[in-house]
């Protein structure tokens, strides 16, 4: 029993935490240095005092689940742990205990949080929040336990084409533009409405701090260097649907310039949500020029990410550190009042020349998927 925990603690366990250092340790860095103990206070009290505010915290556990099951589902389709199936040969109760505490260690951060919340339903005798937290909080570790158990007893799922699917595809004729949405859509939906979700949330929580107190543009270049450097999960996928599943691409006689515009048209299309957000939350006591240039920012993260992939062939996990210390550098430069502008414009120069530079030269060679 002991060696069936040990397993699954190094393949899935340590694995997700070491792949997800980056963000996790930006989820620390902002809420350790950006906010006071009594915040943190005040923040769960707001969030246990009413069975809707908790949503708030449930929601985000929810995509944070979701985020966990598509890890597992991911390991479990490399080769070098397909003896994990092996599994499934144990006796039931052996199994779902092995399951369900995986899930608790990957579940961990959102459960001690969970915990947090719960003290202060109990002191303020908040008893049908505080059974809130500890229901999803248990529903969630039981959802990903039976996701985690479907994955290894059904390891090559048949895709099926709906006959609506079937019917658009043959009778719609697409623009380029929309190939990637539409491919994520259906690909991957769970990353892509969580990444919409989570990102949108923190706009709409940094531009709602705007009515309750005086803050600069400061506060909202932090929260855009947030959301949007979230969005380097479809960017990374961007860049892997150019040169791994649609390499023909490059070879087309397109003008570099039409392939930027394809390329802008995009990404555009993928942030809609959260740019929609921000305009239409924006805070009124500022120029009309800063909504423009907010937008500029934070449209150049990704730009600048998207460019920087192509100096050289990196998976998604050695990508992530990358991720963390230019949104750090991007925090600092904010918090030292360098213009959001003048930020945007370098991560747009940035990121252009090194897509115009490295675009035809660059040799994909990153591992197929299983």
């Amino acid at each position: 029993m002991k060696i069936i925990f040990s397993i699954l603690q190094r393949v899935l366990v340590r694995e997700f935490y070491r792949a997800n250092a980056g963000l996790f340790f930006l989820v620390i860095g902002i809420g350790a240095g950006f906010m006071r103990s009594y915040e943190h206070i005040a923040l769960a009290e707001f969030f246990s005092a009413s069975p809707t505010l908790m949503l708030v915290p449930i929601l985000v556990w929810a995509i944070y689940t979701f985020n966990v099951m598509k890890f597992n589902r991911d390991i479990l389709k490399r080769k070098e742990n397909e003896f994990i199936f092996h599994i499934t040969l144990l006796p039931p109760s052996q199994k779902w205990i092995g399951l369900i505490i995986t899930l608790f260690y990957q579940l961990l951060p959102a459960i001690l949080y969970g915990m947090f919340l719960m003290a202060f339903a109990i002191k303020n005798d908040f008893m049908d929040t505080l059974l809130m937290i500890f229901a999803s909080l248990l529903l969630l570790v039981f959802i990903g336990s039976f996701a985690l158990s479907h994955a290894l007893h059904n390891p090559n799922q048949e895709k099926k084409t709906g006959a609506f699917a079937k019917f658009l595809n043959v009778s719609v004729t697409k623009p380029y533009p929309l190939f990637f949405p539409e491919w994520i859509a259906r690909r991957e939906p769970l990353m892509l409405f969580g990444t919409k979700i989570f990102s949108s949330l923190i706009l709409l929580g940094v531009t709602q701090l705007y009515k309750t107190d005086v803050y600069d543009l400061r506060l909202l270049g932090l929260g855009i260097v947030i959301a949007f450097s979230a969005q380097v999960v479809l960017v990374w996928e961007l860049h892997r649907f150019d040169n791994f599943h649609f390499p023909l691409n490059r070879n087309l006689p397109t003008p570099f310039a039409q392939r930027l515009f394809y390329f802008l048209c995009t990404l555009i299309i993928l942030i809609i949500p959260e740019l929609g957000m921000m305009i239409k939350n924006f805070p009124i006591e500022f120029k009309s020029l800063d909504i423009i240039l907010s937008v500029l920012f934070a449209l150049s993260i990704p730009v600048f990410f998207y460019g920087v992939l192509y100096i050289k062939d990196r998976d998604q996990e050695k990508f992530m550190p990358f991720v963390f210390f230019f949104s750090i550098i991007w925090i600092l430069l904010v918090l030292f009042k360098i213009p959001l502008w003048l930020i945007g414009s370098a991560n747009l120069v940035i990121g252009l020349t090194c897509l115009k530079k490295f675009y035809y030269s660059f040799e994909y060679i990153s591992k197929a998927e299983s």
